[in-house]
């Protein structure tokens, strides 16, 4: 009976173990299970605040070139911390509070020539800070790929649900590039329309820019062009024109 017993409670007991063990497993499964879970929706939350961010962001920069203030001013933080600041062709500009920024954006609105334009986002990196913040950098094509994107950088901040921005750092490489040659080239274009151009040289240092040609629809004489622009709100004008008689055909 003593025997009897002994091996009734030594399984007894083996059952037990194996029973909290089995417990154990499944809980330890649910625990990875509900993990995973959390971590898929917060996969999937962050991905939706991200995408929504970026629409904001392109939306923004339409607005600013579309000249539309009530749409432009809606995606903004309105408070004395907001800040905006960006480079140019002859140093840098900055704006603190949105009181400043609102100024200036309405005077340059009352002179600006709305435009339509489909700006590319690339290289997008987030960093969220909890659900109210985030930081952006990323590069911009405004005209297509064959300028040098501007690189960017936003903070944003979550108010009644919505994220808005608190703040634009924006940076335009200004050396010689195809683009603006391509500009030059244009208003050259324009005031030649009757010229045969060869030999032709161009130079861009910030807002000036210099070309040298040869005009050979002059069947009198070799006539060497020279051409000195200067950049205003967004085109170049041709400021001085030079002509050199080099010889008489």
């Amino acid at each position: 009976m003593s025997h009897f017993y002994n091996d009734s409670h030594k399984q007894k007991g083996s059952f037990e173990s194996s029973n909290k063990s089995n417990i154990m497993m499944i809980k330890k499964l649910l625990f990875l299970l509900l993990g995973a879970c959390f971590s898929i929706s917060a996969i999937a939350q962050t991905t939706a605040e991200e995408e929504g961010i970026k629409t904001l962001l392109l939306q923004e920069t339409k607005n600013a070139y579309a000249v539309d203030v009530q749409e432009y001013n809606k995606n903004w933080v309105k408070a004395p911390h907001t800040y905006r600041a960006w480079n140019s062709r002859t140093g840098y500009d900055v704006k603190q509070g949105w009181d400043a920024i609102e100024k200036e954006r309405l005077a340059a609105f009352k002179v600006a020539k709305a435009r339509e334009i489909n700006p590319i986002l690339e290289n997008m990196v987030f960093k969220f800070y909890s659900n109210e913040a985030c930081f952006v950098t990323y590069d911009q094509y405004l005209y297509g790929k064959e300028s040098k994107p501007t690189k960017e950088v936003r903070v944003l901040e979550k108010h009644d649900n919505a994220w808005k921005i608190a703040a634009v750092v924006a940076l335009t490489d200004y050396s010689q590039n195809k683009f603006e040659e391509g500009l030059v080239r244009k208003s050259i274009d324009a005031e030649q329309s009757a010229a045969l151009i060869s030999d032709y040289e161009v130079h861009i240092a910030g807002i000036t820019a210099w070309a040298t040609f040869f005009d050979t629809a002059n069947t009198e004489a070799k006539v060497r062009q020279v051409r000195i622009l200067e950049r205003s709100n967004g085109a170049w004008k041709i400021v001085f024109a030079g002509i050199q008689t080099l010889e008489k055909k």
